[in-house]
């Protein structure tokens, strides 16, 4: 009888141990994506300083206007003569600090007529540059 008790006990502290553990990984999940890896926002919310295209390179400096969002990073697709910027910003933290963005992204720009900047869905677009 004591045996099965143990196994009992056992059994609930390796449940109590899963649910903690789970816990602590959302919790580590959640502070990633807040504080280092952000998320993409909306263009609406996004000034922009300078864009300067060349054939060789793309640079692209910005800034946010909220006062508690700091750059996390950028992603870029170029579609026939377009090129998409998304930027990424989490909040100021230790990791990311400055609401500034500086982009310097070298490649073949040569075709490129027109940057735009987009937020998190397809539709939220805005012209930041043309030729």
């Amino acid at each position: 009888m004591k045996k099965a008790t143990n196994m009992i006990y056992g059994k609930r502290k390796m449940i109590f141990l899963a649910v903690i553990l789970s816990i602590v990984v959302l919790l580590g999940m959640a502070y990633f994506i807040t504080f280092v890896y952000g998320a993409y926002i909306n263009v609406e919310n996004y000034g922009v300083r300078e864009v300067l295209v060349d054939e060789s390179s793309l640079n692209f400096k910005g800034y946010t206007i909220s006062s508690a969002q700091a750059f996390s990073g950028y992603q870029y697709k170029i579609k026939g003569e377009d090129v998409y910027i998304k930027i990424r910003y989490s909040m100021v933290s230790r990791f990311n600090r400055s609401g500034n963005a500086d982009i310097n992204i070298e490649g073949n720009f040569e075709n490129v007529k027109n940057v735009y900047l987009q937020g998190r869905k397809k539709d939220d677009v805005r012209l930041i540059w043309s030729k």
